[in-house]
């Protein structure tokens, strides 16, 4: 990689100074700055490692991190590092349990109360009994009068079990 004057300014301006500050000690015209270019290699990827163990240390915490950090202070690859933070696991927070929706909990607790459309505000979406799902279930799968019964069943339990006790109560 060849390195300018440009190069200096634009990336590395307190390593141009140091340059400058060095040719001028030594009266010298031009100046080898390959000793110079290893410090700020070294510098910038100092820079780069802080700056992606601090990206780290954010997502999975400073206590998980800690290994990751003293592995990439000692000088590990790119890939160990990436092996590494897929050591940590995923991120704690996509993993918490969802809290399930309040409304969600209320309609469960009166459907199981008795309420037969609980929040459905009017009348009840769907079949109202049990033969009336199997002719919708019918339709809808184009399958043998059989199957819609099983399907409806399936679809259906709370119909079934009233046509079924209308059918014990007649016997």
């Amino acid at each position: 990689m060849k390195i300018t004057m440009e190069t200096l300014q634009k990336e590395a301006p307190e390593l141009l100074v140091r340059i400058q500050e060095q040719a001028r000690k030594e009266g010298v015209e031009s100046v080898d700055v390959s000793a110079f270019e290893s410090d700020a290699r070294k510098a910038g990827a100092k820079d780069e490692r802080e700056r992606v163990l601090g990206l780290t240390e954010a997502k999975f915490g400073v206590e998980p991190s800690a290994a990751v950090r003293k592995a990439a202070e000692g000088g590990c690859s790119v890939e160990l590092f990436q092996s590494m933070l897929e050591a940590l696991g995923p991120d704690p927070a996509e993993e918490t349990p969802k809290e399930p929706d309040k409304k969600d909990q209320i309609l469960e607790a009166l459907h199981k109360a008795g309420a037969e459309n609980p929040g459905g505000g009017g009348a009840p979406a769907g079949p109202t009994d049990f033969m009336e799902a199997v002719r919708a279930v019918k339709a809808e799968l184009k399958c043998s009068n059989y199957e819609a019964v099983k399907e409806a069943r399936r679809r259906y339990p709370q119909l079934h079990e009233k046509l079924t006790q209308r059918k014990a109560e007649n016997d």
